[in-house]
């Protein structure tokens, strides 16, 4: 008897593409947007060295 062998169309592995670095440069409008903030809550916009706790 002959024996027929078919091939099959699933891999036996997944292929995994390489790893990269995801990098997001995002505006303050964006920033905003997502809730972030792009200071730490002073009035002037800048971080404050000397806050009063």
């Amino acid at each position: 008897m002959i024996n027929i062998e078919r091939k099959s169309l699933l891999k036996d592995t997944p292929d995994y593409e390489e790893m990269t670095e995801n990098v997001v440069n995002l505006t303050l409008e964006e920033m905003k947007e997502l809730g972030l903030s792009a200071s730490c809550g002073c009035s002037s916009g800048g971080c404050c060295k000397s806050k009063k706790r």
